[in-house]
């Protein structure tokens, strides 16, 4: 159950991350997200805070069953872990305030917060894009997969 669960932390945070790209090319310039550009970054936001949170569920199985194994296997690999959860949580936190200057700059009686959503996408795209890197490369070296004998 806890490879399931991994596998599909893993399938929603790359499709997240994936979307994240949306509003940061889509408001290269523009002055409002359009509607798609807003629904793909309450999408991303959502996703991300999504994958997030199954990656908390499952954590204390991980911290049992893998952690202590890969710190073993490698440290570099451990600690590239924790750097992922780092930055994983910085995109999701970035994501959502880039979701919420969306929803904001939808209203036409507020300024345009184009230039947010952007800076904010942008960002939570490039430290998603390397959180999920890292994220398969541990779990290339050492994950549920593995038993914990090896």
């Amino acid at each position: 159950m806890n490879l399931l669960l991994a596998n599909i932390h893993g399938h929603i945070l790359l499709l997240a991350v994936a979307l994240c790209f949306h509003p940061w090319v889509a408001l290269r310039k523009a002055t409002r997200p359009a509607f798609g550009t807003r629904l793909t970054a309450y999408l991303a936001a959502s996703l991300l805070f999504a994958g997030n949170a199954l990656g908390w569920y499952i954590y204390p199985d991980y911290r049992i069953e893998v952690k202590r194994h890969l710190y073993i296997y490698s440290e570099l690999a451990g600690l590239g872990f924790e750097v992922k959860e780092h930055f994983a949580f910085f995109a999701v936190v970035l994501s959502i305030a880039g979701a919420f200057a969306a929803y904001t700059s939808a209203n036409h009686r507020h300024p345009s917060f184009a230039h947010i959503i952007r800076i904010c996408f942008s960002a939570a795209a490039l430290l998603g894009t390397a959180a999920v890197a890292l994220g398969i490369w541990v779990a290339s070296l050492r994950g549920f997969a593995y038993p914990a004998a090896q």
